[in-house]
């Protein structure tokens, strides 16, 4: 039994009394805060990690822009202008189960990003305008099934070929399209979509 919690060194010491310690090769001990519920729920600890990483490189969390005390249920983030952002952020994004809301407008979000998002069932609403997706990464919302509201304007690298997911979107109500290469044979196509 391996908790994890040593903090330094590089031995794994075994809980459960059977001495089975581990050597720790190439790893670096990094503090997440103490909060030992995390250790017993690891959804807890998923939502913890994305929440830090979104405030470590200079987002908010439900709307918030410190890290809340105690356990934490993320629903809402705000990446929008962040340059630079750490190569786990969209990983750690795109673990948390029960997401709704995602603002990342001019952020740095690129379609390889919206691959690490692609299992987030629950999001009811993404900003993503300038950000640099293309057709291919409107894929990857496929499989967004309660998606709502999609704001991908000022992406010029969106076309026509962008259509067919879009038309599939079960909930779609809002979509921006503005200033992306759509042309108004795609949106006429739109109009089957029964609540948009």
């Amino acid at each position: 039994l391996y908790h994890f919690d040593e903090g330094e060194g590089e031995t794994l010491i075994d809980s459960s009394g059977n001495e089975h310690h581990g050597e720790i090769h190439g790893a670096t001990w990094v503090r997440v805060g103490h909060n030992p519920s995390l250790l017993r729920d690891p959804v807890a600890s998923l939502h913890q990690r994305a929440a830090e990483a979104v405030i470590a490189a200079g987002g908010r969390v439900n709307n918030s822009d410190s890290l809340p005390e105690g356990r934490v249920s993320v629903w809402w983030l705000d990446v929008q202008d962040l340059d630079g952002v750490p190569d786990d952020l969209w990983n750690a994004v795109g673990r948390v189960k029960g997401l709704h809301l995602l603002y990342a407008n001019n952020a740095d979000l690129d379609d390889s990003d919206l691959e690490c998002l692609r299992d987030l069932d629950a999001v009811d609403t993404i900003y993503m305008p300038e950000t640099g997706i293309t057709d291919e990464g409107i894929g990857y919302l496929a499989d967004w099934p309660r998606l709502r509201g999609l704001h991908i304007g000022y992406n010029p690298d969106i076309s026509d070929a962008a259509g067919p997911t879009l038309a599939e979107l079960p909930r779609l109500r809002h979509l921006d399209l503005s200033r992306t290469r759509v042309t108004d044979e795609t949106i006429k196509a739109l109009h089957s979509c029964r609540d948009l």
